[in-house]
C-alpha cells in the first residue's frame, strides 16, 4: 500500500479529505476541542502531526521520550478534571499537595496511594523506563510505551478523539 502524509484541517469540513488515489485516510484524529482534524493511514503520522520533529528521531526508544514527554499536558488535565469532579475536601494536607503540586518531576510515593482522588501518572517517568519504582494504589496510568498506547491515552483524557476506517 502507498503511504501518503496525513493531513491536518480545521473542523468544521463538511467532507473528510481522501488520500491521493481517492480513498479515505484509514484514520481520523479530531482535537478534544473541535478545532482540528488530522488523517492518516497510520499511527506514526497521527504522532508526528501531535509531536513536532517525531518523524525524524533516530529510533523508538527517542520516540517513546518524545511521548512521555508529550503527555504531561494530557496528565495535568486528566488530574485537573477529577479534582474538579471529586473535590480535594477529603483528602490530607500532603494529599492534597501531591494533587495539586507540579508536574517538573514526577511525583515519588513513600506509600501506597490511598486519596479520594486517583493519581494520574505517565508510565513512562517510571520503572522500568527511570530509576523512579512505580506507585501503587489508585493510580490511572497514561501509557507511552507504544504510539498506540499514547494515543489511548490522550483518548481516555479527553484530549483527543480517534476513529479507524475497517
Amino acid at each position: 500500500m502507498t503511504s501518503y502524509p496525513a493531513v491536518r484541517i480545521r473542523a468544521g469540513a463538511s467532507q473528510p479529505p481522501r488520500r491521493p488515489d481517492g480513498e479515505f485516510f484509514r484514520f481520523e484524529l479530531i482535537d478534544g476541542g473541535g478545532r482540528w482534524r488530522v488523517y492518516a493511514d497510520d499511527r506514526t503520522d497521527l504522532v508526528a502531526d501531535l509531536i513536532p520533529g517525531y518523524d525524524t528521531l533516530p529510533d523508538d526508544a527517542a520516540r517513546r521520550v518524545a511521548r512521555t514527554g508529550a503527555l504531561l499536558g494530557a496528565q495535568i488535565l486528566a488530574q485537573a478534571r477529577l479534582i474538579t469532579d471529586l473535590g480535594t475536601d477529603d483528602c490530607t494536607e500532603e494529599q492534597k499537595a501531591l494533587l495539586l503540586g507540579t508536574r517538573d518531576t514526577p511525583p515519588v510515593l513513600d506509600e501506597e496511594w490511598t486519596a479520594p482522588v486517583p493519581l494520574v501518572l505517565i508510565s513512562g517517568l517510571y520503572e522500568p523506563y527511570t530509576a523512579l519504582p512505580r506507585p501503587d494504589g489508585d493510580i490511572i496510568w497514561l501509557d507511552s510505551d507504544t504510539e498506540d498506547s499514547y494515543l489511548r491515552a490522550l483518548r481516555v483524557t479527553g484530549m483527543v478523539v480517534l476513529a479507524e476506517r475497517s
